[in-house]
């Protein structure tokens, strides 16, 4: 495409319907697609802070369940002596 001709009959610079036409299906397909890769990456992104927050709250649940169990056994041992 390094000659102006070439180019212009790939994507002609009239302002015909058919041309119009042409330049409206690429630009339909080039938007859907777009719209098509910015959902996956949405939807990826949220699916993925989802499963980080999930791992978050069993991490909080279980140390929560340990410093719990130590706090219970140190009052159990304090009541003996």
């Amino acid at each position: 495409m390094s000659n102006k001709q070439d180019f212009n009959s790939f994507f002609p610079t009239d302002n015909s319907s058919k041309t119009n036409l042409k330049y409206d299906l690429v630009s339909s397909k080039f938007v859907t697609g777009i719209e098509n890769h910015q959902m996956r990456q949405y939807h990826n992104s949220q699916s993925t802070a989802f499963l980080f927050g999930m791992i978050g709250g069993i991490f909080q649940i279980v140390i929560g369940i340990i410093i719990f169990s130590f706090g219970l056994l140190r009052t159990i041992f304090k009541a003996l002596n």
